[in-house]
């Protein structure tokens, strides 16, 4: 009685939370409508990334993408709840229109040093918001005109702001990252090769097979004396005897048996399908070979392993999985490139129109 009292105060309050989560992200839906219904000029600078402008209008379409994750986080971290004050309050010294603008402001200067490296290659030629919101238009347009002659069109019939310019982004990325390997960043092969070495752990290992046996006992309806009969099973395994033998022994006193079985997990399995052998694998990988695990749940099982031989096999080669390497490779220095750009960056903000932009949020 007691556990089902703790469980339903459990989920009365988990509920409580989720509409009081609801009624933050209400509110940040008006707060962000409110930019725009103030009278401010959407196309007031409001800051400079090395002399480029962003507008009201582009840094708040940068701050949308903010704001549920902002206030997600001051209601879980601190329960903020969605009063008309939630922006300015400060929880543990900081308030989340703080937090909103330092990310917002981080975000558009991310965007903007590798917007003007775009440019400087000639991969785009305008980055201002105007020529972003024409380019939707058109995209738009283009779309809606395909659709109309009964043509193919992938992705959304019509882009949002928001989704064109993650499509952009994607876009523009990909493509500096070729221009980049062609002007830039060609290795020669022996540096590919270096590269390979420090990064196939990671990408290019074909994983491990291992010989497991498992003693299981399948949903135990006595949980102590499952545990009693598997701990003597153990402490048999322990010393030395075939588990095999010892559950043979076992089931014939039991009324809930015990489950033997031996199987290969790993790579070249149907493991990676079976979400069973893919847990037993997991826990079989923390042992060395030979070894007992300690007694475990395993969905809705209880039971121990012992881990046979354990095969490595292995790293993709080089010369099958080079290409990938290469887009690794030039993803890495990229993204290294531009984090240097981001802190050399000349950030200057325009309080005044700052501060009325993100001020709409709390009123």
């Amino acid at each position: 009685m007691g556990m089902k009292g703790r469980v339903a105060g459990s989920g009365s309050l988990a509920i409580r939370r989720a509409i009081a989560g609801g009624l933050v992200l209400l509110l940040l839906a008006v707060g962000a409508s409110g930019l725009y219904a103030h009278g401010r000029n959407t196309d007031e600078v409001v800051l400079y990334v090395n002399d480029e402008p962003v507008t009201r209008q582009e840094f708040t379409l940068y701050m949308q993408d903010t704001i549920a994750q902002v206030a997600a986080e001051f209601h879980q971290k601190y329960e903020a709840e969605a009063s008309g004050d939630f922006w300015t309050t400060a929880y543990n010294g900081r308030t989340p229109l703080a937090e909103l603008k330092e990310r917002t402001i981080s975000k558009i200067v991310s965007a903007k040093v590798e917007q003007i490296q775009a440019r400087s290659y000639g991969i785009i030629e305008d980055i201002g918001y105007r020529a972003f919101q024409k380019a939707l238009k058109d995209e738009n347009e283009r779309r809606a005109k395909a659709v109309r002659q009964g043509e193919a069109v992938y992705g959304p019939v019509r882009f949002g702001e928001r989704e064109y310019a993650s499509y952009l982004q994607g876009a523009m990325e990909e493509k500096l990252q070729q221009v980049l390997w062609e002007e830039k960043l060609r290795a020669p092969e022996e540096q590919l090769q270096s590269y390979y070495e420090k990064i196939k752990d990671t990408f290019y290992h074909l994983g491990y097979e291992l010989e497991t046996e498992e003693v299981f006992c399948e949903s135990p309806g006595d949980l102590q004396g499952a545990m009693e009969v598997l701990e003597q099973a153990m402490a048999r395994a322990a010393g030395g005897e075939s588990l095999r033998v010892i559950v043979e022994d076992e089931n014939r006193r039991l009324q809930n048996p015990l489950v033997y079985r031996s199987q290969l997990l790993g790579s070249r399995s149907a493991s990676k399908e079976d979400s069973r052998s893919a847990k037993l694998e997991e826990t079989a990988l923390q042992y060395k070979a030979g070894e007992l695990s300690p007694i475990f749940q395993l969905e809705q099982e209880i039971g121990f392993i012992r881990v046979g031989g354990i095969n490595n096999l292995g790293y993709q080669p080089f010369s099958s999985v080079k290409d990938g390497v290469i887009q690794h490779y030039v993803q890495e220095r990229l993204q290294n490139l531009l984090k240097q750009l981001e802190q050399e960056a000349n950030v200057r903000i325009e309080a005044k129109a700052l501060d009325e932009t993100l001020g709409a949020l709390a009123k």
